[in-house]
């Protein structure tokens, strides 16, 4: 303590020896200005914008000396050291083979809360539909059920029960305008009689007749008004004046629609599986031919033999076409609505009669044959 007094006097006698403070300021447009700070403060203007800088003054306090660092005494290792040594790296090892264990452990760890987030959803879900549907309600809810079912019965039942009623009454109805020669109203109340049927979904005989009743009633009332084979020998002769394309589209436009009735030879081409009608008629005065398309699906009900047989069937016309040889016309029909005849009594209004080729009891048995094909009762008995 005796020389404190000449440790202070020696310090203050050494030279003020001050470190320069730098200092960067950036200005508002980005420009970065440098320098050294001063005893004083200073004040800079910005030479690319004009803003003025501030910059505080020098710190009046020196800087720290650094602390020298400690010198740190190597130990040497021994026995016991290089034993710690080796159980941390055996730590170390077991720790790197429990790490992928301990990333499936995660995932399955994330897994388990999906799963248990999903299981709380769904049980809020049910406790929700738990509390809704109390034993009250859901009493409430059986009651509304068998009432509507009830309901629904109750309504089907009447609307069976009045079709039913509109079977009989119609079809009855149908017989009578049938016979008193009233065309067009037979065929509205077989047409009643057949929706009715289509109701109560009836395939029977009985069900099939009244509907062959309602075909047959529209092809009778809407017939070809024209001779079909002096319409096409019109057209031969269109035809001979080379104006065919025109009477093909008029034939198009006036005729497709109307019903035809046809009774001719068909035979089965056993081979392509189609129907043709194997004799042509001659028409016209050039020796030209026509073919009757007669491949419609409901030839498929009939049974053929090697010889060709007799059909008797209304369809609608479609068109009727001169071929590319010019030495033939094809008639075509509409095949989704062709149909078999079955009723004698209405064969006979059409206009077909009977003679020694053809006679009564052959044209009676044709259309018994056919009514069985298509699952009709063919009350075929002579009208008095």
């Amino acid at each position: 303590m005796s020389g404190w007094l000449a440790k202070a006097s020696s310090s203050l006698r050494q030279e003020n020896t001050e470190s320069p403070q730098p200092f960067v300021l950036t200005c508002e447009c980005g420009l970065e200005h440098n320098g050294l700070r001063r005893a004083r403060h200073q004040r800079i203007i910005c030479k690319t914008c004009g803003a003025s800088l501030f910059v505080l003054p020098k710190d009046a306090y020196p800087l720290p000396a650094a602390r020298k660092p400690k010198k740190k005494r190597k130990k040497k290792r021994g026995a016991r050291g290089r034993q710690n040594a080796d159980t941390t790296s055996q730590q170390v090892g077991q720790l790197l083979i429990a790490l992928p264990s301990v990333v499936g452990g995660g995932v399955r760890s994330a897994g388990s809360r999906m799963l248990l987030s999903l299981r709380q959803t769904l049980s809020g879900y049910v406790a929700a539909f738990r509390n809704f549907w109390t034993p009250f309600r859901l009493v409430i809810l059986g009651v509304v059920i068998m009432i509507g079912f009830t309901l629904a019965m109750v309504a089907r039942s009447r609307a069976l029960d009045a079709a039913r009623e509109v079977v009989r009454v119609a079809g009855d109805a149908g017989v009578a305008a049938l016979d008193s020669g009233d065309i067009a109203k037979a065929r509205e109340q077989f047409a009643d009689a057949a929706a009715a049927l289509d109701q109560l979904g009836r395939d029977d005989p009985e069900a099939e007749r009244i509907r062959q009743r309602w075909r047959e009633t529209t092809a009778m009332t809407r017939l070809l008004p024209q001779d079909l084979y002096a319409l096409i020998e019109d057209g031969d002769h269109a035809a001979a004046a080379g104006i065919e394309d025109e009477w093909e589209e008029e034939f198009r436009s006036r005729h497709s629609g109307k019903w035809i009735v046809l009774e001719l030879p068909v035979a089965h081409d056993v081979e392509n599986d189609r129907y043709r009608a194997p004799y042509s008629l001659p028409v016209g005065t050039e020796g030209r031919v026509v073919t009757i398309d007669v491949d419609v699906p409901v030839m498929s009900k009939l049974t053929f033999g090697d010889a060709p047989r007799t059909v008797i069937m209304a369809a609608p016309l479609r068109s009727c076409s001169l071929m590319s040889d010019r030495r033939s016309w094809t008639l075509t029909l509409q095949p989704e609505r062709a149909f078999l005849w079955t009723h004698l009594d209405t064969y006979e209004e059409v206009g077909f009669g009977f003679d020694d080729w053809q006679p009564r009891e052959r044209v009676r048995q044709i259309l018994e044959s056919q009514a069985a094909a298509i699952g009709a009762i063919s009350p075929t008995t002579e009208q008095p």
